[in-house]
C-alpha cells in the first residue's frame, strides 16, 4: 500500500495519473520476478552449499576409509614379516643346535672308540710282554734246573765211583763253577731278554697310542 501511495503521488505530480495502473502491475509483477529470482537464488546457493557438504563428506569417509585400509594391510605385512622373521629365526637356531649336538656326539663317540682301542692294544701288549718274559723265564729255569740235575748226578757218580778225594773234589769245584756259571749266564740272558721285549713292546705301544 505504501509503495502505490507513493507511485500514485509520483505520477499525479508528474501528470500521469492515467498510467497508475499499468505502473503498480508492472512493479507488482518487477517485485514478483525479483522475489522469484531471489528464492530461485538462494535454493540454488542452498543446493550447492548441501552438495558442497555431500561431496567433502563423502570424500573425507572416502579418504578415512582408504587410510584405514592402508593402516590394516601395513600392519598386516609387519605382523607377517615378523611370524616369518621369528620362524626363519627359529628354525636357524633348532638347525645350529642340532648340528652341534650331533658333531658333539660324533665326537664324544670317536674318542671313546680311540680310548677303547688304546685300552685294548695296550692291554694285549701287556698280555703279550707278560707271557712272553714268563715264557722266557720258565724256559731258561727249565735249563737250569736240568743242568744243576745233571752236575748232581755227575757229583753223585763220581762220588760213589771214584774213591781218591783229589778227583772228587776237582769235580766238586767244576760242577760248582759250572752252576755258578750256568745260573749267572741263565739271568743275564733272561735279564737282557727281558729288556729287549719290554723295549720293543714300550716303543710298539708308544706308536700306536701316538
Amino acid at each position: 500500500m505504501i509503495v502505490k501511495h507513493r507511485i500514485s503521488f509520483a505520477l499525479w505530480a508528474l501528470g500521469l495519473q492515467q498510467y497508475q495502473t499499468i505502473v503498480v502491475v508492472v512493479v507488482e509483477v518487477v517485485v514478483v520476478v525479483v522475489v522469484v529470482v531471489v528464492v530461485v537464488l538462494v535454493i540454488a546457493v542452498v543446493v550447492v552449499v548441501v552438495v558442497v557438504v555431500v561431496v567433502v563428506v563423502v570424500v573425507v569417509v572416502v579418504v578415512v576409509v582408504v587410510v584405514v585400509i592402508v593402516v590394516v594391510v601395513v600392519v598386516v605385512v609387519v605382523v607377517v614379516v615378523v611370524v616369518v622373521v621369528v620362524v626363519v629365526v627359529v628354525v636357524v637356531v633348532v638347525v645350529v643346535v642340532v648340528v652341534v649336538v650331533v658333531v658333539v656326539v660324533v665326537v664324544v663317540v670317536v674318542v671313546v672308540v680311540i680310548v677303547v682301542v688304546v685300552v685294548v692294544v695296550v692291554v694285549v701288549e701287556v698280555v703279550v710282554v707278560v707271557v712272553v718274559v714268563v715264557v722266557v723265564v720258565v724256559v731258561v729255569v727249565v735249563v737250569v734246573v736240568v743242568v744243576v740235575v745233571v752236575e748232581v748226578v755227575v757229583v753223585i757218580v763220581v762220588v760213589v765211583v771214584v774213591v781218591e778225594e783229589e778227583v772228587v773234589v776237582v769235580v766238586v769245584v767244576v760242577v760248582v763253577v759250572v752252576t755258578a756259571a750256568t745260573t749267572t749266564a741263565a739271568a743275564v740272558v733272561v735279564a737282557v731278554i727281558v729288556v729287549l721285549i719290554v723295549r720293543q713292546k714300550t716303543k710298539s705301544l708308544w706308536n700306536s697310542t701316538r
